[in-house]
C-alpha cells in the first residue's frame, strides 16, 4: 500500500505527519521524501546511509559537422530548447525534457546526448529500537535552480521496492504533489483549520478527484477553528480521520528537529491509531 502524505502548499505539518505515521505504523515500511527541492525528513529521523546516485538527463549534442540546420529538431521540440540562428543550431539545456524526439528525426543523425546532472538519489533505513519493524529511508535532493524536478520525482519512486506499505512525503502545492502523488493507493491530506488552510485543502483535493486517488483529510494544529475544515469536508463527502490539537509540546519538538511520537507516548497512540484508521479503510 502507498500511502501519500500532500497539503495545499509548504508548512502545514506534512513531513512531521509523514515521518511520525512511519515510525509508529508498527510494521515494516519505506518512507520516500519526494519533496526533492526542499528535502527535509532527514532532520527527524536517524538515518544510516547504504547508497547515494547522481541522476542524470539527455540533452542533445549538435555535431555541426554533419547538421545542416534543417530546423526539423527545433520545428518538433515542444520546450523550445532548440533553435536555429544564423545557420546554428542552439541548445538550451534547462528547457530540455530529454524526450530524444530530436535523434530520431534528424535526417543528418547529427544529434547525440550528454548527461546533465539534476540531483541526487539516497538511499538508507532509519535506526530503529531493537526487535522495532525495519524502516527503509529514499530520498531525492535537486540542484538548485532545477526546474525540472518532476522527472527526479519520477525516479525516486521507481527506487521504491514493491515489498511493503510505502508512506510518500509529497512535495507542497499541486504541481509536483501530482508526480509524488501518482501510483498511490490513497491520499491523505494534512489541513490547517483557517480560510487559508481551507483554501489549499480546496486546491489538494480537487487534484486527487481529478486522479481519482481516495483521499481523507487530517486536521492538523485543530483546535476552535476546525468548523471552517468541517463544512469542506461535509460539503464534499471527504472524511476526516483525525485531528492532531494545536500544542506547544509539538512546536518545541519539530523546531529542535525530533519526532514528537519518540519522545511521548500519546503521540506515539495517536499516529498509530491514524496509520491503523487508513489501512483498515483502504481494505
Amino acid at each position: 500500500m502507498i500511502i501519500s502524505v500532500a497539503s495545499g502548499k509548504g508548512g502545514t505539518g506534512k513531513t512531521t505527519v509523514a515521518v511520525n505515521l512511519a515510525l509508529c505504523a508498527g510494521r515494516e515500511l519505506t518512507i520516500v521524501d519526494c519533496d526533492v527541492e526542499g528535502p527535509d525528513t532527514h532532520l527527524f529521523l536517524s538515518l544510516r546511509y547504504h547508497s547515494s546516485r547522481v541522476f542524470s538527463l539527455k540533452i542533445p549534442v549538435i555535431d555541426m559537422g554533419r547538421c545542416t540546420s534543417c530546423g526539423v529538431c527545433s520545428e518538433f521540440c515542444a520546450y523550445n530548447a532548440l533553435a536555429v540562428l544564423d545557420g546554428k543550431v542552439l541548445v538550451f539545456p534547462e528547457l530540455c525534457h530529454s524526450c530524444l524526439g530530436c535523434a530520431l528525426l534528424c535526417p543528418e543523425k547529427a544529434i547525440s546526448f550528454m548527461e546533465r546532472p539534476i540531483g541526487r538519489i539516497e538511499k538508507g533505513e532509519v535506526a530503529v529500537a531493537r526487535g522495532e519493524p525495519s524502516i527503509r529511508f529514499i530520498r531525492g535532493e535537486a540542484h538548485i535552480t532545477e526546474q525540472r524536478s518532476k522527472f527526479l520525482i519520477r525516479a525516486v519512486k521507481e527506487s521504491i521496492d514493491s515489498d511493503c506499505d510505502v508512506i510518500v512525503d509529497c512535495p507542497p502545492g499541486t504541481v509536483l504533489a501530482a508526480e509524488a502523488m501518482r501510483s498511490s493507493d490513497m491520499c491523505l491530506i494534512v489541513a490547517e483549520p483557517t480560510l487559508f488552510g481551507v483554501s489549499d485543502l480546496s486546491r489538494i483535493y480537487e487534484l486527487t478527484k481529478a486522479m481519482a486517488l481516495p483521499a481523507s483529510v487530517l486536521i492538523n494544529k485543530s483546535g476552535s477553528s476546525d468548523i471552517l475544515v468541517e463544512q469542506f469536508c461535509t460539503s464534499r463527502n471527504i472524511s476526516i480521520i483525525d485531528r492532531l490539537p494545536y500544542s506547544l509540546e509539538v512546536a518545541e519538538s519539530v523546531s529542535k528537529g525530533s519526532a514528537i511520537s519518540a519522545g511521548h507516548e500519546k503521540y506515539r497512540s495517536f499516529f498509530n491509531t491514524v496509520f491503523c484508521r487508513i489501512f483498515s479503510s483502504s481494505l
